[in-house]
């Protein structure tokens, strides 16, 4: 899974680009109030990448699975965290810019969220895109990138809580694509698969 984010502030709480379900099948990719962001499982084990984000700058952050080897990146830089045997729950309900308490949300902006399944996109260190993400092999969510909240890669419903906004004021890519303005109390709930 990868995206773009762009912080407007330090998260108060721990604040997830991604996160399923809180119990230990799920996942949460998280920006913590450091902030760095960390690949946690809960109630199991966190996953610090080893990176602080600042403010006001845009970040590349992806995670990998090969395996039971999890890989973390930001800005296409590597980090090889503890191997992990842990499957996810595919049935569980994604969030983007919020986690599944709805309680720990992530100020600022998302760009071009996307999961693969099945292949790893990155397995070393890399040069992040520098235009929208696209749809690949084994694509199975990709939103934040079009004008509505919609997935434009593998077909999933994609619903808006509260009335977050799609913004072209802020870019990853020095240019406009639409993105989600993630100021709580809004986020995306992702369904379908």
């Amino acid at each position: 899974m990868e995206c773009w984010v762009y912080l407007t502030a330090a998260p108060a709480s721990a604040g997830p680009p991604f996160s399923s379900t809180v119990s230990s099948d799920g996942f949460v990719l998280r920006i913590s109030t450091t902030p760095n962001v960390r690949w946690v499982i809960p109630g199991v084990a966190e996953y610090p990448f080893g990176q602080t984000l600042s403010t006001n700058t845009w970040y590349h952050v992806a995670v990998c699975r090969v395996g039971t080897t999890v890989t973390g990146y930001v800005n296409g830089t590597q980090y090889t965290f503890s191997s992990t045997n842990r499957t996810t729950n595919a049935s569980t309900t994604l969030q983007i810019g919020n986690d599944t308490s709805q309680s720990s949300f992530l100020p600022g902006y998302i760009s071009n969220s996307r999961i693969v399944k099945g292949t790893a996109p990155y397995t070393a260190n890399f040069t992040p895109s520098t235009t929208p993400l696209s749809y690949v092999s084994g694509t199975v969510l990709l939103t934040c990138q079009a004008t509505t909240f919609v997935d434009t890669g593998g077909g999933l419903t994609v619903t808006a809580v509260g009335a977050p906004l799609i913004s072209r004021s802020q870019s990853p890519f020095g240019y406009s694509p639409a993105l989600l303005t993630c100021q709580p109390p809004y986020w995306l709930i992702v369904t379908g698969k």
